[in-house]
């Protein structure tokens, strides 16, 4: 049965999706006015007219990815929401749909080689990394797997920078509850890091770690998930997956505005858009690039996010399975 946390959180977003841009690329102005001067008045007006949050977002994203993908208006085209019987059974199997995708990327990365650990941040009640640890498992696939999470719920959102959908202390589950879920004792690949990001991702503990192959970014606000992807930047593998599951389809807000943030300091990766589905999860695969000598010195210029901390400062804030 589909959990209630989830039902709620598709509910909670669908109200705050943008309303759907108008492709003006692809409309035939001229057909559109039957004179050619009434046509060519509509193409000024929209060429200086300002781009609605939908479109400067669209305009963005195709800058990304290398191609147009439309940002969804609607929770998928039925009048059934999710916490209606016929809504849920729908909910329910968009979401085992993308279980059986994610395991089929899990296969990909073994056909061709992609090692390293897989990595979520965000863990709440441990149900991605068991779906990600079960396909392994089935599979033989030989891989560490690390869970960052405050289990304490969320922080405090931003008002200006975060949905209102999120609130401090939502999403909330504890260490001892997640690791008998995830049945820790018997995985000895598996590893749950509590504290907050800005505290665990600094440390040594957490610096050792190298060339990702799947990250899951289940931040929900902008800020934490600012911290996780400048953690990863220098990490990810090439040809590893990046999820992040509460993509919003505006750049002004939650992880969508991170990302838009973050991708300047990190020329040397390509994104490849692979797909989104539910109310936000993008599945991205990021492609390591040469650096443009020009590039190189703007990224030089960055400060590092998480300097590697003294050995003493480390232990003190090293966190480790129960």
């Amino acid at each position: 049965m589909l959990g209630r946390s989830l039902i709620a959180k598709l509910l909670r977003r669908l109200h705050l999706l943008p309303p759907r841009a108008v492709d003006v690329e692809k409309q035939d102005i001229t057909e559109a006015a039957p004179q050619a001067e009434e046509s060519a008045v509509r193409v000024a007006e929209i060429e200086t007219a300002p781009l609605t949050p939908t479109e400067t977002y669209q305009e963005w994203f195709r800058g990304v990815v290398g191609r147009w993908v439309q940002a969804p208006n609607t929770w998928p085209a039925t009048s059934w929401m999710p916490d209606t019987p016929w809504g849920a059974r729908i909910a329910k199997l968009m979401v085992e749909v993308e279980h059986d995708y994610a395991s089929a990327l899990l296969e990909t990365l073994d056909a061709e080689g992609i090692r390293g650990p897989i990595v979520e941040f965000g863990v709440f009640q441990g149900d991605w990394l068991r779906v990600l640890l079960d396909a392994c498992e089935s599979r033989g696939y030989a891989r560490q797997f690390i869970g960052f999470d405050s289990f304490q719920g969320l922080p405090v959102p931003s008002a200006e920078a975060d949905l209102e959908c999120f609130v401090e202390g939502q999403f909330s589950a504890g260490l001892a509850e997640v690791s008998a879920r995830l049945e820790i004792e018997r995985r000895d690949n598996l590893l749950l890091v509590p504290g907050w990001f800005a505290d665990t991702l600094p440390t040594s503990q957490a610096a050792t770690v190298g060339d990702i192959s799947f990250a899951r970014v289940d931040c929900d606000l902008y800020a934490p998930a600012l911290e996780c992807l400048r953690y990863l930047g220098p990490r990810l593998a090439d040809g590893a997956v990046l999820v992040l599951d509460d993509w919003t389809f505006d750049v002004t807000k939650g992880e969508t505005c991170a990302f838009m943030e973050w991708r300047p300091e990190v020329p040397a990766l390509d994104f490849e858009f692979l797909c989104f589905n539910g109310v936000g999860h993008l599945y991205l695969r990021v492609r390591n690039r040469p650096i443009p000598d020009d590039e190189m010195d703007t990224a030089q210029s960055q400060p590092d996010p998480h300097p590697e901390p003294a050995p003493d400062d480390a232990g003190s804030r090293s966190s480790s399975q129960p």
